[in-house]
């Protein structure tokens, strides 16, 4: 090795490179320590210029930082809390047990059931007050025991702000739930975030019921034509939202809570913005007019109606101002009157009032002017005819709520239709009065004779032409008084729509014939001259041929009650072309007798109205065969019409009758009555009134029965039971025990079956008969019978059972 290079050794070589080592490592650290001074140094700045308390303790929960905003707010230097344990400078006391605890508990276990979280609690300062903080601990882990920083911050300005925002909305909120409007608040989507109580009762809906619900797309908002104003809000600025008709059960899906949902509602919205100016809320709060605009439709309606009735009630109307100046009439004034406005005006309407009655009309109306009182009297008013007829005439005064007159409302009803009934009234009342004198005086017409009868039947007893001709004059007499009763019971049965027709096919000719036959007694005994025309062929008519014959019959009685004796009455069958060219039965009865006055014509066929001739009423007759006759062919379809050229020169009745046109099945042949053999019946005779069961029983005695009497129901029970006769003859209407009782009980009795039972009662009516049917009864006969044909019935009876 030259140059004095010697080899260096190496364990010297590698002294060198670990000193190297040595001297880069600690110039590593000398930096490394200039950089946690500096990191120390920086986070030392941050630490005491943070805004928040940091404080750190040790294991042992004292204090070994504490930074400047800690003095603070806790008052205490940091000298007097490093070193301290922090439960005793800074936590409540009633926490310190459960902080210590939770500190230890950490050390043993490692539970960290505060660290890593942002924590509320309440802390304490060094003048003993406390206040509410954010707490947030950390762990820091060293070669040593570990230690644990605290971030706090005062929250007391939070927390009492929060406190006011809670009471804002508190209040807020009851102040919502208690308005008594509806409020509804919208996010500014059109969303409703809140509704109150209000809202709910005007829309029948709860907040849920909304779901989707936007405002801004209410097609029913838009139909209305308010959408727009709605809208306004949203852009910002608050808007009157003009009242419309809303139906929330078109937009909202729910079952609506109000019968009637309809409302008519108006609002006013308004946007509440932040300090930005953007629209973070609208309030819309709902006017409900509904009441209103229904009370505002019911008096409209209530108007319309007024005008309708007022145009279209029969009466005359009119209102007047407080003074009497009629301002306004109805429709059917102008009508009847045929006036108009203008010549109405003022006090024009005096022109249409009767001249005479005219100037009491006005006394009395300024009267009631002068006093307030309602105003009523009859007068005549004039139509556009030129006629005057009666009108009631009441005007009421309308007044306010002080009692003032606002207006007088009138009303003219015509009467001149009751003053006619009135007059129709007092006609029928004199012509019922008539009726009843007639009554009595063709009740004692038959009855004098009658009467008269009995004396000469009593004087004469040896004259047999004397007895034969009063008999005859009797039975005569009797016939009057039971056609007399018939008619009587045919107006009472028209009266109660009880008459009820019988029809078959009949030939009118025979008919008439027979009618002509049964009234021949009394053409002898006027000794009129009656004569018949009948057709050439038979006329055949579907009709009850009772009631024709009645029809007929009272025309031809009529004609001979009103013919002076020894006249003429013509009876004529005619068929005639009748309307819609169908033929008809056409019956004249013309005779040459009193006649009829025109003005009587057109009433001829009135109830009780009779022909006066001026000849002191001598005419017997109740006035209802006519009303009868006429009411009977109407029931089958015919006419009846009276003719007469009045006074002297005689009358003539034209009734019709429809026809058979189609060729029916013949007749059959009517059978001549058979009348068995006379046969001893042994006949119990029943009545309470003594004279008839007497006297019928000496008439069935002369024509060979045997007979026995009883004059009530129970009697006639016992004697029916010991005499088992073949038939009784029971009255219905008797004391004790009526008709009807005695004769169940006869049937229900030992041999009871087999006997005859016949009602002879007054009582004829079709419910009369049909209930003597029902009591066992095997016929129905009305007093007073016929002899004859109460011997015929006899004679051909078989008692029950045999043959």
């Amino acid at each position: 090795m030259s140059g004095g290079d010697e080899p260096v050794p190496s364990d010297y070589a590698a002294a060198l490179e670990e000193n190297e080592r040595l001297r880069r490592t600690i110039a590593e650290l000398v930096s490394l320590s200039d950089e946690v001074r500096e990191s120390e140094a920086r986070k030392s700045a941050v630490i005491e210029h943070a805004l928040d308390c940091i404080i750190t303790i040790d294991h042992d929960g004292r204090v070994v930082e504490f930074n400047t905003a800690a003095e603070e707010t806790f008052g205490l230097g940091r000298d007097q809390a490093i070193g301290h344990e922090l439960a005793e400078l800074m936590v409540p006391p009633e926490m310190r047990a459960a902080h210590r605890a939770g500190l230890a508990r950490f050390l043993e276990t490692g539970e960290r059931k505060m660290i890593g979280r942002r924590l509320e609690v309440p802390a304490l300062r060094a003048d003993g007050t406390t206040f509410p903080t954010e707490l947030a601990i950390t762990l820091l882990r060293t070669d040593g025991p570990p230690l644990f920083t605290a971030h706090l911050r005062d929250i007391s300005e939070r927390k009492a702000l929060e406190a006011s925002l809670r009471a804002s909305e508190a209040r807020f909120r009851a102040l919502m739930e208690q308005a008594p409007f509806s409020v509804q608040i919208f996010d500014p989507d059109g969303h409703t975030i809140r509704v109150n109580r209000a809202w709910e009762e005007l829309w029948g809906a709860s907040f849920e019921d909304l779901g989707g619900y936007n405002i801004l797309q209410d097609q029913q908002l838009a139909a209305n034509g308010v959408l727009a104003h709605v809208e306004r809000a949203f852009a910002g600025e608050p808007s009157f939202v003009p009242p419309s008709r809303y139906d929330p059960r078109e937009t909202l899906p729910h079952e609506n809570r109000h019968e009637d949902a309809v409302r008519w509602v108006g609002a006013v919205a308004y946007p509440l913005k932040d300090e930005h100016g953007t629209v973070r809320e609208v309030v819309v709060v709902h006017d409900d007019i509904t009441a209103r605009r229904r009370a505002e439709a019911a008096v409209q309606e209530s108007e319309e109606k007024l005008r309708l009735l007022a145009d279209t009630i029969p009466q005359l109307a009119w209102m007047a101002k407080p003074d009497g100046e009629i301002f306004w009439f109805n429709r059917r004034w102008y009508e009847y009157t045929g006036t108009t406005p203008e010549e109405m005006h003022g006090w024009g309407w005096q022109s249409v009032h009767d001249p005479e009655a005219l100037p009491k009309v006005v006394d009395r109306w300024k009267a009631s002017l002068a006093t307030g009182e309602p105003f009523d009297m009859v007068f005549p008013l004039k139509g556009g005819d030129g006629e005057f007829r009666p009108f009631l005439t009441r005007v009421n005064p309308l007044r306010d709520d002080q009692d003032h007159i606002l207006y007088w409302f009138g009303t003219n009803t015509d009467i001149s239709g009751i003053k006619r009934m009135e007059a129709a009234l007092i006609d029928a009342d004199r012509r019922k009065n008539e009726f009843l004198a007639t009554l009595a005086h063709e009740l004692r017409n038959p009855l004098a004779p009658i009467r008269n009868a009995g004396h000469i039947l009593r004087m004469a007893t040896d004259n047999q032409e004397v007895v034969r001709s009063t008999a005859e004059m009797v039975e005569r007499q009797i016939g009057h008084l039971v056609r007399l009763v018939d008619d009587l019971l045919d107006v009472t049965r028209i009266d109660r729509g009880k008459i009820e027709l019988r029809q078959e096919r009949i030939e009118l000719a025979s008919v008439v014939t027979h009618v002509v036959e049964a009234a021949e007694a009394l053409i002898q005994c006027v000794e009129h001259d009656v004569t018949v025309a009948l057709p050439p062929h038979p006329v055949y008519l579907n009709a009850d041929p009772i009631r024709v014959a009645q029809i007929i019959g009272n025309l031809l009685h009529n004609a001979c009650k009103f013919t002076d004796n020894r006249g003429t009455i013509a009876v004529t069958v005619q068929v005639e072309e009748g309307d819609g060219h169908r033929p008809e039965a056409v019956i004249r009865i013309r005779d040459n007798g009193v006649g009829i006055p025109a003005e009587q014509l057109r009433r001829i066929f009135e109830m009780f109205t009779q022909v006066d001739t001026s000849l002191e009423r001598s005419r017997d007759g109740l006035g209802i065969g006519l009303t009868l006759a006429k009411t009977l062919v109407e029931m089958h379809g015919g006419s009846l019409e009276a003719c007469s050229d009045g006074i002297g020169l005689g009358s003539e009745f034209v009734l019709r009758l429809p026809i058979l046109v189609d060729t029916p099945t013949p007749l059959a042949p009517v059978p001549s009555p058979t009348v068995s053999l006379p046969k001893r019946r042994t006949i119990l005779v029943v009545d309470d009134n003594r004279d008839s069961a007497t006297s019928l029983a000496m008439l069935l005695e002369v024509n060979g029965h045997q007979t026995h009497t009883a004059y009530d129901g129970a009697q006639a029970v016992e004697a029916a039971a010991t005499l088992q006769p073949d038939v009784v003859l029971l009255d219905i209407g008797m004391p004790t025990m009526n008709g009807y009782e005695a004769c169940r009980r006869i049937r229900e009795a030992p041999g009871g079956t087999t006997i005859v039972l016949i009602a002879l009662t007054g009582w004829g009516q079709d419910q009369d008969r049909q209930r003597s049917q029902e009591a066992g009864f095997d016929h129905h006969l009305v007093k007073p019978v016929d002899p004859h044909a109460l011997m015929e019935l006899i004679g051909a009876l078989s008692r029950r059972g045999e043959g």
